[in-house]
């Protein structure tokens, strides 16, 4: 079924693309630009998103000197055309190169937008102009202006905006080719002129040329939703939703209405279909989770402000799935990484974590002092500029509401969390590959007393090499058990796949914490071979085992992988079975046994072997990481223990422990 309906799309995609490439689009939708725009009446006034810039000049003493400053040298930098855009430094100029591409000696054509080749090889990755032109940095020069009243910010607002408008016309060039970046510049566009417009109304003809453009904007995303609404049902219709409305309120038109309407139609739909009822996202991506977060609660801050009548739905849903964001949350603020991640962020209202300002916003916007996120500063920026000194009065007030452990659990969504306030976490991927997520389950993460000791691989970039690609999000990029070296799932496009592995059960359990899965591996017309994985952590001992139980007949080659943060040093083997290693302060140990299960049941090791793997830290980077695998040819059925120790106590021995329980509990079986 899966297979039909994947054929199905990819017909209609291709009928899609014949339409866009006829020219019928371009003479209707261009038709409709050039006749409906600029005859438009807007009304401005009524929105007031960000309460801080009117509370800021009697709370100006209250602002950290250090954040301003900080904030004035990003806005200085700014102005300087100094742009960090993922792993490389675009610097211009007095004139800002809009169409420029990760190749510096590359400029986007200016055709018409569905004309243009987005895997054209001489630019590079298209995101690397997305990421610019997404103009986030305004709002760090709106924060800086209202920091110092310097006048430089307010005509470097207005100087980037026009010199976009120049060399952007309607329709033409890379900047209008995807409808979720103009969505995502929008609302870039609209948040940063809450901090200049005392000074924007005095300039007509900015004002005109600004809203004229967001006018276009709405109409862009309107046009080209139904695309979205069939083929991209995850962030990207989620931010041309918000996009759509926060456009049509600040136009305050009534020709905008429609747009708000066709929005909260395909909102009622979206909520249901992307936010599971256990809170996980349909996206299989912390990053997008939270990403998409981060645009519904603007949304319902927007909605408040406007005296809307909330959906009771939406309420719920974001909640659930802002439970789960929390679970995520690592001792830094940072979030766990698993399946694909751009580092994108939807506003700079501050310096922290994009999980840490939604979670703290959220607090405020739900009541809920659970959401609360402990911060060593008492000025939180985000609230104070989105709630005013009212919001942020009312979170200094809340309680900090920090249990010992957070466990989540989503069967649907096939992720399991647990973290503590010492800092350990693990997170267990349950599901298999699906569009943002990787191919990988039965795949973990950890970290120990705020240390990241196993990692996932990362994701590098979406537009490079069909090899780097595949193998970022592949099963071989994963701490996995692996079998005959066969992946569990086959990536066909960039965010496709084709799915072989069919999980039959998940389970949860308190004490210890326990996260299991039960598969059958992809076979391609061989005998089956059924998986069990159990992760047992014992964060009050200091260690975690892991149980993998495979069922079937003849051998096989048995690979288990572990990849470890490029931080762990001094790793060494110990007669090639014991694996002994460091991260700073906290030191640890590593074995890995098995025992026919058709036999004796007696331990025996598998010795390991010491790589380097590539890791991706971040968008745009990739780097070499100690990664080791315990491989060896094995007679089905059989019963592997993984122990990673950092406890102190004499790994050797605990390891025949937990065998001798693991064992007895099989017997009685």
């Amino acid at each position: 079924m899966k297979i039909i309906k994947t054929m199905i799309k990819i017909f209609l995609l291709l009928l899609y693309k014949l339409f866009l490439y006829s020219g019928c689009y371009w003479l209707l939708k261009g038709r409709f630009i050039s006749s409906e725009s600029g005859k438009e009446k807007f009304e401005l006034s009524n929105l007031n998103i960000l309460n801080g810039v009117d509370d800021l000049k009697e709370f100006r003493f209250q602002i950290p000197i250090d954040l301003a400053k900080k904030t004035i040298e990003e806005a200085n930098r700014i102005c300087e055309h100094k742009f960090d855009v993922f792993d490389k430094i675009f610097s211009f100029g007095d004139d800002i190169q809009w169409k420029i591409s990760e190749n510096p000696n590359y400029t986007w054509p200016d055709k018409k937008w569905f004309l243009i080749n987005l895997n054209n090889k001489k630019a590079g990755d298209v995101k690397y102009t997305w990421e610019l032109n997404r103009f986030k940095h305004l709002v760090v020069l709106g924060r800086a202006y209202s920091f110092s009243k310097q006048e430089k910010y307010l005509l470097e607002f207005k100087k980037e905006i026009l010199d976009w408008i120049s060399q952007n016309p309607p329709e033409i060039g890379i900047n209008w080719s995807s409808s979720l970046e103009v969505s995502l510049r929008a609302i870039s566009w609209i948040f940063a002129y809450e901090f200049f417009k005392a000074e924007i109304y005095k300039d007509e003809t900015f004002l005109e040329n600004f809203t004229s453009t967001l006018f276009k904007f709405g109409q862009h995303i309107y046009e080209n939703i139904y695309y979205s609404e069939f083929f991209l049902r995850n962030n990207h219709l989620i931010g041309e939703v918000v996009g759509l409305v926060l456009i049509s309120y600040f136009l305050g038109s009534d020709a905008c209405k429609i747009w708000r309407e066709k929005a909260f139609q395909i909102l009622q739909e979206e909520v249901i279909n992307q936010i599971r009822d256990d809170g996980s996202s349909i996206e299989n991506s912390s990053s997008y989770s939270i990403f998409s977060m981060y645009l519904l609660l603007l949304l319902i801050v927007v909605l408040k402000r406007k005296g809307d009548n909330l959906d009771n739905l939406l309420l719920r849903k974001v909640q659930k799935g802002l439970e789960v964001a929390k679970a995520m949350r690592k001792i830094d603020n940072t979030n766990v990484n698993f399946g694909d991640s751009d580092d994108a962020k939807v506003l700079l209202l501050s310096n922290l974590p994009q999980l840490e300002d939604l979670l703290n916003i959220a607090s405020i916007v739900f009541e809920r002092d659970d959401f609360k996120i402990n911060t060593s500063d008492d000025f939180q920026e985000s609230i104070f500029w989105i709630f005013g000194k009212q919001g942020l009065a009312r979170w200094k007030t809340m309680k900090l509401v920090s249990g010992e452990r957070e466990v989540v659990f989503c069967p649907e969504g096939g992720i399991g969390l647990y973290n503590n306030q010492r800092g350990d976490l693990i997170f267990v991927q349950l599901t298999g590959a699906s569009g943002h997520g990787h191919s990988g389950i039965g795949h973990f993460e950890l970290s120990v007393k705020g240390h990241d000791v196993i990692v996932d691989s990362g994701t590098y970039k979406y537009n490079c090499s069909k090899e780097d690609r595949n193998y970022f999000r592949s099963t071989f990029a994963h701490n996995l058990l692996i079998v005959d070296s066969i992946p569990q799932d086959i990536p066909l496009r960039k965010f496709q796949w084709l799915s072989n592995t069919k999980v039959r059960n998940r389970w949860y359990g308190d004490v210890p914490i326990l996260f299991g899965v039960e598969y059958i591996f992809p076979r391609f017309g061989f005998p089956k071979i059924f998986h069990r994985r159990e992760f047992f952590l014992y964060p009050d001992d200091d260690f975690l085992v892991v149980l993998d139980t495979l069922k079937g007949s003849k051998t096989h080659l048995i690979e288990e992988t572990f990849r470890f943060s490029p931080l762990v040093k001094n790793m060494e083997f110990d007669n090639s079975t014991l694996l002994k290693g460091k991260i700073k302060d906290l030191k640890f140990n590593l074995i890995v046994g098995y025992t026919d299960l058709s036999k004796s049941l007696e331990p025996s090791f598998i010795k390991g072997t010491m790589m380097q793997s590539w890791f991706s830290p971040k968008y745009g980077v990739k780097m070499l990481t100690p990664t080791v695998v315990f491989r060896q040819k094995l007679n089905l059925p059989v019963l592997i223990i993984s122990l990673l120790n950092w406890s102190g106590k004499d790994t050797l021995n605990l390891y025949n422990n937990i065998f001798s329980n693991t064992i007895s509990i099989y017997r009685r079986e």
